[in-house]
Formats: structure tokens, sequence, C-alpha cells
């Protein structure tokens, strides 16, 4: 939904009170409400702004799947 600017789609993932985790330029962790009327103004703001200049955004999302794991080594698959 992210990336194709659908706001509303986005926001639907999400419980009322889902929390957001994010880290400073200082590695400070904060954490804001996902849905509070401050962050679905921004988040509106930032899709707009997508959609006026024809700029289309793509996410690479990488999962991790440990396959075996001893006191040594791990193997993963990602």
């Amino acid at each position: 939904y992210w990336d194709t600017n659908n706001l509303d789609g986005y926001l639907s993932l999400f419980t009322d009170d889902a929390i957001g985790v994010g880290y400073n330029s200082n590695g400070e962790k904060f954490t804001y409400p996902i849905k509070d009327e401050i962050q679905i103004v921004n988040n509106k703001e930032r899709v707009d702004y997508f959609i006026e200049n024809k700029m289309q955004r793509r996410h690479m999302m990488a999962n991790t799947l440990f396959l075996s794991q001893t006191n040594s080594s791990v193997g993963v698959e990602q």
C-alpha cells in the first residue's frame, strides 16, 4: 500500500493503538502512535508529494529464515 500511495490501505494494516518504533541519529529509540492525527497528516503530505511529483517508491524487503543454529554458527536463508 505504501509504495502505491494508498494511505488508507496502509493504515488499515494497523490497529488503532499500534505503536511505531524508530531510532534517531544518536541511536536512541523512540516510539510513536501510528494512527495519531499528526502522523496521518505527515504521511498524507508525503504521499501527496510523491503523487504530485510523479515519483514511484519501491521498498526492498528481505525476510530472514534461520535454518540452523549452534554455539558457533548460524545457517540462514534470505
